[in-house]
């Protein structure tokens, strides 16, 4: 298992949410399923707040430990 590979699931399942939301987001859909619409989003939001200070507090604080990485990113 690759160290990014949790990064990796994450973005998935970010993406998995993003399609199933999609199709919800046109006039018919959003008037009938606005309950459904605002939990996906919900859900959403919590689980790219929950990756992004994942992100700050792992992945990039062992980045920009890593000389080759910091040097790759500068």
């Amino acid at each position: 298992m690759a160290k990014s590979d949790m990064f990796r699931n994450q973005h998935k399942e970010l993406l998995d949410l993003v399609g199933k939301i999609t199709p919800l987001l046109n006039p018919q859909a959003a008037k009938d399923k606005s309950a459904d619409i605002r939990a996906a989003l919900t859900g959403l939001a919590g689980k790219i707040t929950m990756h992004l200070q994942v992100e700050d507090t792992v992945l990039y604080v062992k980045m920009l430990a890593d000389p080759k990485a910091k040097a790759t990113a500068e």
